[in-house]
């Protein structure tokens, strides 16, 4: 039979054209098959460039072209441009540092026996967490030892008021007031007059805690890592230090207040939480014989 898409050797495409592409009869006898090729993908996406800006934002313009906040980046590259391997001031800004074994301000022996650590981080225009509070506890006393804001090393994106509790003002109104510590490495710094070698550092969640100051330590108690050890595969609501607090304890922390000026979280209502909780574990211990 002639005629039709059932003429023999023709393959319509998808817009109909039958003439588009012919088959071989000779192949199709020889194995009762139509060779089919897929027609070439027209509509493929390709990636765009990346643009962006390098400057910052200054009355609204980009302190690196002039151009308004509203407008595409001055910059167009296919990949961002990671910092040397080398760059000192990449390596500086990433270095970090281990508990000295003394002090010149703290004899050796008597450094605080264990405290109580909880840090605030704002996020910095880089999109990494940076310090801005400070907060630890004597944990046998509770005797605050340092609770300081710290003025950040860069420049921030924001402060994460919702979590961390510290807005700008906050931070404005403690630099005029000579109360912010200057910098990550002075809150260390300053942190590690109480602090040495054979201090146990209580936390919850610390990781990024230390990360935020840059410290390596050898004595760690983690109270997020030792709900692991109570053996069941899942804790209702999560290990966060507000659910665990509720579901040990019956203690409700990190409930925003802003009529009282809560704006979020408080490291020091949050340290306490965390002593509180290693109490309630060293508690659990059973005495040995």
């Amino acid at each position: 039979m002639r005629g039709g898409n059932n003429r023999r050797g023709i393959n319509a495409n998808s817009n109909g054209d039958i003439n588009s592409r012919r088959v071989d009869h000779n192949a199709e006898k020889a194995s009762g098959e139509v060779p089919f090729t897929a027609p070439p993908d027209t509509k493929a996406k390709q990636s765009k460039a990346c643009q962006y800006h390098i400057g910052q934002v200054r009355n609204k313009h980009f302190t690196c072209c002039n151009r308004h906040v509203s407008q595409n980046g001055c910059i167009e590259k296919e990949d961002h441009e990671l910092p040397a391997p080398n760059d000192p001031t990449n390596l500086q800004y990433w270095q970090f540092h281990t508990t000295p074994v003394s002090r010149s301000a703290r004899p050796v022996g008597t450094c605080t026996a264990a405290i109580s650590l909880d840090c605030e981080m704002g996020i910095s225009r880089n999109n990494e967490p940076e310090l801005i509070r400070l907060t630890a506890l004597d944990f046998f006393t509770g005797n605050i030892l340092i609770d300081n804001l710290v003025a950040p090393d860069v420049p921030l994106a924001h402060y994460n008021t919702r979590y961390s509790g510290v807005s700008a003002r906050h931070m404005t109104t403690a630099i005029r007031n000579h109360t912010a510590i200057l910098g990550r490495d002075r809150a260390r710094m300053g942190l590690l007059e109480f602090v040495g070698p054979e201090t146990v550092v209580i936390v919850h969640g610390g990781s990024g805690d230390f990360r935020a100051l840059r410290w390596i330590h050898p004595l760690i108690v983690d109270t997020e890592i030792l709900e692991g050890y109570t053996g069941a595969s899942v804790v209702p609501g999560g290990k966060s230090l507000k659910n665990l607090c509720k579901l040990r304890l019956g203690m409700d922390v990190q409930v925003r207040d802003p009529a009282n000026g809560k704006l979020g979280h408080d490291s020091v209502e949050d340290a306490f939480a965390t002593r509180e909780l290693a109490i309630q574990w060293m508690e659990s211990i059973p005495d040995g014989d």
